[in-house]
């Protein structure tokens, strides 16, 4: 005669497979991350987008993560992703907060806030902050000039739109878990003709090039803390230099 199972054993047997499953899907995004980027390459959130992004139909090839865009001053622009498509080159801004986002796509600084609105912190306006990283791809890429760019802005972590105002129409800010709806709309546009497409992927290719420069690396966390001062740059120096020699971080 078989013994029916205690509810503790179906329990135990549930959160195993539980613990086998999450392991598995964590091994199997990991081998997805790994044809387009280094794992220990930006954050976690940056790299928990190319699954979604492969998963939508994007080739690993066309994902473009943590770009270091060389300035003519010899300084450099951050990037978190950028992805060549048929319709156009989409250029993404990262953001894992938690709290409450309230955002003037006008206003130089956007505030975050925590513990029901009663810690607040600012930070800079990604809308402008990816119309700059735009403004300076299409003027050190001449192929870029005539080539329709979005800029899509995706919050991860737990994170709420509080209020959003004056947010220009051909900018996409969105929840991660909306990236799939808002690519969609994107790819509903006409297709594109590049002048010159293999220009475009050795300008991208550098500049992923540029990102796995420790030396470039460090001369840009200099000069951002040079011009932000401590809070935004040191911390990220301290980062780089006792969490990993691998840079296990996202520099903006």
């Amino acid at each position: 005669m078989t013994l029916p199972l205690s509810p503790i054993i179906i329990i135990s047997l549930i959160l195993v497979l539980a613990i086998i499953f999450k392991i598995w899907r964590r091994h199997h995004n990991n081998k997805i991350i790994a044809e387009s980027t280094d794992l220990h390459r930006g954050t976690a959130s940056e790299r928990e987008i190319i699954p979604k992004l492969r998963k939508f139909g994007i080739k690993a090839q066309d994902i473009y993560h943590d770009l270091y865009f060389r300035r003519r001053n010899g300084t450099y622009v951050q990037v978190d992703m950028v992805v060549p498509t048929e319709v156009g080159i989409i250029v993404f801004e990262l953001k894992d907060y938690k709290g409450w986002i309230f955002g003037d796509g006008n206003h130089n600084k956007w505030t975050k806030a925590l513990n029901y609105g009663r810690v607040k912190n600012l930070f800079y306006n990604p809308v402008m902050q990816n119309e700059g990283h735009i403004f300076h791809m299409r003027e050190l890429c001449p192929q870029l000039r005539n080539v329709p760019i979005y800029s899509v802005i995706v919050f991860s972590g737990d994170c709420r739109f509080r209020k959003m105002r004056n947010i220009p129409q051909d900018v996409h800010i969105i929840y991660d878990s909306k990236l799939k709806r808002t690519l969609k709309s994107i790819f509903k546009n006409p297709t594109v003709s590049y002048q010159n497409k293999a220009e475009i992927v050795r300008f991208l290719e550098q500049a992923k090039a540029n990102g796995a420069d420790s030396k470039i690396v460090a001369e840009h966390i200099e000069y951002v803390r040079s011009r932000h001062g401590h809070k935004r740059g040191s911390h990220n120096l301290f980062k780089w230099i006792i969490l990993s020699p691998f840079r296990m971080l996202r520099i903006v």
